[in-house]
């Protein structure tokens, strides 16, 4: 857990500073200072993590040796910084990966470094969905953060305007010809609308008729289409059958919080 911990931070730190943001640059400067800084890098690391035993100053055979590893790494893992292939290194000789990395009479070379870049790819793009995950998760509470205050500035605003229209029309007396249901729930809940459940009951009873009345009402007019007056009988009936459903509890429901706020204003 220490060494993926170890590695998650490292990833998050530093996957946007690759070898290869050096070579898309194309700045020749950059990218020379960059591949010798990597071939330096690659002996260090031979010698600390493989026990290779390459000396201060190479032969032949081991520049070429190194060069290839520098280039076997530009072509095919340039997405890691020098960073990383050390780090790579540094898991694979704790034996986190399957691999021995231990070199045969001190030979230090591209199969072994492949083996140990591809196993830290492998562990390195696990944890980088894992990354994003969070990242991603991180991002969608903030947005639900953001909703939410928002919706809850909007909130108190409606709430707000509810009571100074309702004030208002309490002090004046001039009752307008519809008020919106939803005046009802927010009255209600700040106290500013406190009827006893006796007084409620009355005004339920009374938002079903006149939900009633309309319904008839409705049915009976000429303009009222074929296909609705069939689903008007429909709920009519259920009405008369003392029986309901959700769309005859919305009527209600919108009728009820129409009345509980006028029955306040008398």
């Amino acid at each position: 857990m220490q060494v993926q911990n170890s590695l998650i931070q490292s990833i998050s730190n530093l996957r946007s500073n690759s070898l290869r943001d050096v070579l898309k640059s194309n700045d020749e400067q950059r990218i020379k200072e960059q591949y010798r800084s990597l071939n330096l890098a690659l002996v260090i690391i031979a010698n600390t993590y493989t026990g290779a035993n390459f000396g201060t100053k190479l032969n032949d055979i081991d520049k070429n040796i190194i060069k290839s590893c520098a280039d076997f790494i530009l072509e095919f893992h340039s997405g890691l910084n020098m960073k990383e292939i050390e780090h790579a290194f540094k898991i694979a000789s704790s034996g986190k990966f399957d691999i021995n990395i231990e070199t045969y009479f001190g030979k230090f070379n591209v199969s072994i470094l492949g083996k140990v870049l591809k196993a830290y790819q492998q562990l390195r793009n696990k944890i980088i969905v894992q990354i994003e995950e969070a990242e991603k998760k991180e991002q969608q509470k903030l947005k639900q953060e953001q909703d939410k205050e928002k919706i809850e500035k909007l909130n108190a605003e409606t709430r707000s305007y509810v009571i100074d229209q309702y004030k208002q029309i309490k002090e004046t007396g001039n009752i307008p010809d519809n008020i919106p249901a939803y005046w009802a729930k927010i009255l209600v809940e700040q106290g500013i609308i406190d009827f006893n459940q006796r007084k409620k009951n009355l005004i339920y009873s009374e938002a079903k008729n006149n939900v009633q009345a309309t319904l008839a009402k409705k049915l009976a007019a000429n303009t009222t289409k074929t296909i609705d007056k069939i689903n008007i009988r429909r709920q009519l009936k259920l009405i008369f059958s003392e029986k309901s459903n959700v769309d005859l509890d919305a009527m209600f429901l919108n009728e009820y919080s129409k009345l509980i706020v006028l029955k306040s204003l008398e």
